[in-house]
C-alpha cells in the first residue's frame, strides 16, 4: 500500500473575528492600567493552560477578545492542539485542531502600514497563567493589558495613515508550559504570513518601572537599532525562561523586554540596589505567587509611559488630523473619574458595586516612585 503523505500546504487553521463585544462602550477608552485592575480583580482562569482546554477561550482570553472588539479591531483567533510543541512549518500546516481534544489559542491583531516595503514588527505577551489563585499582575497580566492599550493607539495611527510599517500584536498561550503558543506563531512567521519580520518583542513584567530592560539582544542587530530610538540606555539583563527563547532557537530576531524602577534595575544589572539579591530583583520574585497583586505593583503613569516607549520603536509619521468633535453633555453620575467616589465611577458601573474603599488611597496602591518610601515591598 502506498504511504499516505501529509498535506504540508494546508494553512494554519484560524478564524478572523469581526468586532463583537459584551463589555460596556466606555471600556474602549481604558488604558492598560484600567484593564489591569479589572483583569486582576474580576477575571480569573480556573487553571493553568499546561494541559489545554476543551474550550480554549478562557475567561482571560474572552476579556482580551471583548476589549479588542470594543476598539473596533478585527483579529485572528488561532486555535492549536495542546500538544503542539513543534515550530516546524510543515508540522504546523498539517496540524488539524482536534474537535474533541484539548486546545490552546492565540489571538493575533494585524495593523497595516502605508509602506509595504518596510519590515514587520511584532509584540507579544502570553495570556496564560501558572497560578489560578493569584492575580498574576506582573506575570503577565500587565503586559497583556499594555498590549491592549497599544492596539488602541495603533488603530488610531493606522486610521490616519500615520503607521508606516506593518505591526502585529500577539496574545500567546501556554508560555508557562513550554511556549506552545509562541511555537505556533513561529510556524506562521516561517510560513510567511506576516511578511518579512524584522523584530519580535516579547513582553514580561511591565506593571511598573521607568527603565526598560532587555534580554537576548545581539549588538548591531535590527532589534538593537530599533531599541536605540528610545531616549534611554537599555540594560541587558539575565531573566528566567520566557517565550522569546523559543523564537531565538528558531532563528528569529526576538528579545524579551520589561521594566523596573532604578533601584531594582541596579539589582538586575549587578550595580547595587536594595530591592533584591544576586541580580534578581524582588519584582521578578513575584511571578506565580499570591503576592503578585495589583496593589503591590500597578502604576498608571509608568504603564502609559511604557506603551509610549513601544510606540517610539515603531515607524510612525504623524500628520495633521482633522477630527469632528461631538459635544456631549456631561453627566456627573456617568463620569468615569469623578471625585465624589474616589474616581471609581467607572468600576462601580461595570461591576455594580463600589470599589472606592480600595481606590480611595490610590497612591498607596501604586508602586512608589524612586525616592519615595516603599510601603508595599518588605525587606
Amino acid at each position: 500500500m502506498e504511504e499516505k503523505k501529509e498535506d504540508t500546504n494546508k494553512e494554519v487553521e484560524k478564524v478572523e473575528v469581526a468586532p463583537i463585544h459584551t463589555l460596556p462602550e466606555y471600556v474602549s477608552d481604558f488604558t492598560g492600567y484600567d484593564h489591569l485592575f479589572i483583569m486582576c480583580k474580576d477575571i480569573r482562569n480556573e487553571s493553568s493552560s499546561g494541559s489545554g482546554f476543551l474550550n480554549p477561550i478562557t475567561p482571560r482570553l474572552k476579556y482580551i477578545m471583548d476589549a479588542l472588539s470594543l476598539q473596533g479591531q478585527r483579529f485572528d483567533f488561532v486555535p492549536l492542539n495542546s500538544n503542539h510543541y513543534s515550530h516546524n512549518e510543515s508540522t504546523a500546516k498539517s496540524c488539524d485542531v482536534e474537535v474533541d481534544g484539548k486546545k490552546l489559542a492565540n489571538v493575533m491583531v494585524s495593523f497595516k502600514g502605508t509602506n509595504q516595503d518596510l519590515p514587520t514588527v511584532i509584540f507579544t505577551a502570553h495570556h496564560d497563567i501558572a497560578n489560578s489563585r493569584s492575580e498574576n499582575c506582573q506575570d503577565n497580566t500587565a503586559s497583556v493589558c499594555n498590549l491592549i492599550h497599544l492596539c488602541a493607539e495603533l488603530k488610531e495611527h493606522e486610521k490616519f495613515g500615520e503607521l508606516q510599517q506593518n505591526v502585529v500584536v500577539g496574545f500567546t498561550d501556554c508560555e508557562e508550559a513550554g511556549g506552545r503558543g509562541m511555537n505556533m506563531l513561529i510556524s506562521q512567521i516561517k510560513a510567511g504570513e506576516y511578511g518579512e519580520v524584522e523584530s519580535i518583542f516579547c513582553l514580561e513584567l511591565t506593571a511598573n518601572g521607568t527603565e526598560m530592560w532587555v534580554t537576548g539582544l545581539e549588538e548591531g542587530s535590527p532589534v538593537a537599532n530599533r531599541l536605540s530610538r528610545l531616549d534611554q540606555t537599555i540594560p541587558r539583563v539575565s531573566t528566567p525562561y520566557n517565550e522569546s527563547s523559543n523564537a531565538k532557537r528558531a532563528g528569529l530576531p526576538a528579545v524579551c523586554i520589561g521594566t523596573l524602577s532604578p533601584s531594582e534595575m541596579a539589582v538586575a544589572t549587578g550595580t547595587g540596589g536594595k530591592y533584591g539579591w544576586g541580580g534578581f530583583p524582588k519584582t521578578w520574585g513575584l511571578c506565580h505567587s499570591m503576592t503578585d497583586t495589583f496593589e503591590h505593583s500597578a502604576n498608571q503613569e509608568e504603564m502609559i509611559a511604557f506603551v509610549n516607549m513601544m510606540l517610539g520603536m515603531i515607524d510612525i509619521e504623524e500628520v495633521e488630523r482633522i477630527v469632528e468633535v461631538e459635544t456631549v453633555e456631561e453627566d456627573e453620575d456617568d463620569d468615569m473619574y469623578n471625585e465624589t467616589d474616589g474616581g471609581l465611577g467607572l468600576y462601580r458601573k461595570l461591576f455594580g458595586f463600589n470599589f472606592a474603599p480600595l481606590f480611595s488611597q490610590r497612591k498607596q496602591l501604586q508602586s512608589p516612585k524612586e525616592g519615595e518610601e516603599d510601603n508595599n515591598k518588605k525587606e
